[in-house]
């Protein structure tokens, strides 16, 4: 665009316009997606310091059916089998393990309602639809604002 009788630094201010309004629009859609990102992070954080601090959640200590208990206890017991380790270090190993898929069950019955909706929606921002064209920066806030905290 040329204004007439200003001169060049007027021409060179209206032709570099349109760039400057791209990295203005491209900062402000990064900054809300950095600072999403940033917010997972201080979720794991605070969760960890909250557990080095003894406060544990419920499913740490949930008793779980028998019937899994006993699909646990034949899974680990396979496993070890095969490593043929010494006695003492099979047992620790076993207590270990044992402890950690009755925590991984404990967790999954209370998420993953929580878990299938946030997918289910990620999915969908991701899908390529007649009406609905794929949109990844939706993807990436549905990643960082619910899935992310569940999993931390």
């Amino acid at each position: 665009m040329q204004v007439k009788g200003m001169g060049g630094r007027f021409d060179r201010f209206y032709r570099n316009l349109p760039t400057a309004w791209m990295i203005l629009a491209t900062w402000c859609l990064l900054l809300p997606s950095m600072s999403q990102a940033a917010s997972a992070v201080m979720t794991a954080v605070a969760i960890q310091e909250s557990l080095d601090q003894g406060n544990h959640p419920h499913w740490w200590f949930t008793v779980i059916p028998e019937k899994v208990t006993q699909e646990i206890q034949t899974k680990v017991k396979h496993w070890l089998d095969k490593l043929e380790l010494e006695p003492d270090q099979s047992d620790s190993c076993r207590k270990k393990l044992e402890e950690h898929y009755r925590r991984v069950w404990s967790w999954h019955q209370e998420v993953d309602l929580l878990l299938d909706e946030a997918w289910k929606h990620w999915d969908e921002a991701r899908t390529d639809r007649e009406n609905h064209p794929k949109d990844e920066y939706l993807a990436l806030v549905i990643m960082h604002e619910r899935i992310d905290p569940l999993y931390a």
